[in-house]
């Protein structure tokens, strides 16, 4: 008598852990209540050293899958977490945070509305480490002002992003260049914007939270140079044909680790070269693209006074 197949679930839920024991519980009971019943999760044990996995193990979800490894770093964890997946979509969501119930509803209703659309975040409630509301998460909602803001920052609340699986492949997968933490969401953001669309649904649909042993918490050196390279690719792409500069990548280090006492000379060429791509959009895209504060802010290197009298947002 022939076995039979277990059924493919449509998402996979992709859930990279190192040492997540605090929070693991509350994230996976938060997927437990999903009003989308047809989804798979896979975690990806990243070298933990406390009890994650045996908490995991311990509440018995039949449709939970395990990946035991060594500690490899994030990137290449949700890269073999991309490859052993079997659903046809890929939600992110991490180890300390909690889903809506009808988050992956809502998600995979969208995509299957909008075919050209290779990937869907949302809103996020952020959280303290006791699970305290501290304030609300927007990001941009259409591709236009998606790929605005994607010019300098990624353009998704990473834990929040759905998927199509097959597209993450055709750009590659998840990318570590190297052994440092890197911006790997902020990367494969910019291939994928690419080849297809992606969207913010305006909806708080997972609660993220600020942990201070988080990768971006502890490595804000190495993001800052790794979103600086992705960056001035970007903006080269979308305002010349040219390849990015050294001085470029140098400029925007600077930017995002908020450094004083830069060139006049280099402050007034990053924000040339802003205001391109903004007038390259139009001077008001829609909400939540890039606020005008960010346009000026390379001037309050030089002259720190002017700081009071910047306006906040668009």
């Amino acid at each position: 008598m022939a076995t039979r197949e277990p059924l493919t679930p449509r998402v996979t839920v992709l859930m990279p852990v190192r040492n997540g024991e605090r929070w693991i519980r509350e994230s996976l009971l938060s997927l437990s209540v999903q009003t989308y019943r047809d989804f798979e999760i896979l975690l990806v044990d990243d070298g933990c050293t406390d009890s994650t996995v045996e908490l995991a193990q311990s509440m018995d979800i039949p449709q939970m899958r395990i990946i035991p490894g060594p500690q490899q770093g994030l990137a290449k964890a949700l890269a073999l977490g991309v490859v052993l997946s079997r659903g046809s979509f890929i939600a992110r969501q991490d180890a300390d945070d909690i889903s809506e119930p009808n988050r992956l509803e809502c998600q995979i209703r969208h995509l299957d509305e909008h075919p050209s659309c290779v990937a869907v975040g949302s809103w996020a409630l952020e959280i303290s480490e006791s699970g305290t509301v501290t304030g609300i998460l927007k990001a941009p909602v259409t591709d236009r002002a998606v790929r605005l803001r994607a010019l300098l920052f990624s353009p998704l609340i990473h834990p929040s992003a759905v998927m199509r699986r097959a597209t993450i492949l055709s750009v590659g997968n998840y990318r570590s260049p190297g052994t440092k933490p890197y911006a790997e969401d902020f990367d494969l953001w910019s291939r994928l914007l690419q080849v297809g669309m992606v969207h913010n649904i305006p909806e708080t649909l997972i609660r993220y939270r600020r942990s201070a042993t988080g990768i971006t918490a502890t490595s804000t050196r190495e993001i800052a140079e790794s979103s600086a390279q992705i960056a001035a690719m970007n903006l080269a792409r979308h305002l010349s044909p040219s390849t990015p500069t050294v001085q470029d990548e140098m400029i925007l280090t600077g930017f995002y680790q908020r450094l004083r006492g830069v060139p006049i000379r280099d402050s007034l060429r990053l924000v040339r070269r802003m205001l391109q791509a903004r007038l390259s959009f139009g001077l008001r895209p829609a909400t939540y693209g890039l606020p005008w504060r960010t346009y000026v802010t390379p001037l309050l290197w030089v002259f720190p006074s002017f700081r009071r009298r910047v306006p906040v947002s668009d």
